[in-house]
């Protein structure tokens, strides 16, 4: 390839195509082939030409780790996004009740008691719905402002959590479940935007989720998730 971008051939420098497809190379060996089976030029072309075979086919997905595709073509990613998409409409619905019955939203008065700073007073500015996710859970997931330091801006936070999101499958369970975070006063609005809940994750969002995911991590993930999700929907 050229330094403009221009794919280049190495072998007769013409534009439009490279080395491996290259109409002349392939009419030279061809003639060579006839006239010396056992023309050194011949040889080394296939002997090139079965060591980079080789090697496509042994490369694996990045995906599921099986061999004969690529992650673009892989048919479990496939499968992966369409069930994303169908279990997020449940997953939101999920996250929307354990808010209501927070009563978590904008105005709302959290606190809690870090190891470091003592007791901290939050106050809740908003809720980052673009964040949610149904592979990472919800950890980090509202907009706050600490009380006593509002001029350092806004920053995200854990959210509490009640004992039924504290279930082992439970499909709320954050990552900081170390942190003693409580609601003080619960108020505000909680209302996601318009069909957040109803049509799930776009194809994109759902192939944006799992990039640089393995497949295992989300059936992992995707099995104790629907667990909890039969008991709390």
């Amino acid at each position: 390839m050229s330094w403009n971008g221009t794919l280049r051939c190495s072998h007769c420098y013409e534009q439009g195509h490279n080395k491996r497809s290259c109409p002349k190379l392939k009419a030279e060996i061809a003639k060579r082939r006839a006239e010396n089976p056992n023309d050194w030029r011949v040889l080394n072309h296939d002997r090139h030409r079965a060591y980079t075979s080789r090697e496509g086919e042994k490369r694996s997905c990045t995906y599921c780790d099986e061999q004969g595709h690529n992650r673009r073509t892989c048919p479990i990613l496939k499968a992966h996004v369409v069930a994303l998409q169908k279990s997020s409409v449940q997953w939101r619905g999920a996250f929307l009740a354990h808010l209501q019955e927070l009563g978590l939203g904008t105005g709302s008065i959290l606190t809690e008691d870090h190891w470091r700073q003592g007791k901290v007073r939050y106050l809740v500015t908003g809720v980052d719905w673009d964040k949610m996710s149904y592979l990472t859970r919800n950890t980090r997931s509202l907009k706050v402002r600490n009380l006593a330091k509002l001029t350092q801006g806004e920053f995200h936070q854990s959210l509490p959590f009640t004992a039924e999101a504290l279930a082992p499958d439970g499909i709320l369970r954050g990552t900081n479940m170390d942190r003693d975070i409580k609601v003080l006063s619960a108020k505000g609005d909680i209302t996601p935007p318009d069909g957040w809940v109803e049509e799930g994750m776009s194809v994109k969002s759902a192939k944006e989720e799992l990039k640089g995911v393995k497949s295992w991590r989300f059936k992992h993930n995707h099995e104790h998730a629907n667990t909890y999700l039969k008991t709390y929907v």
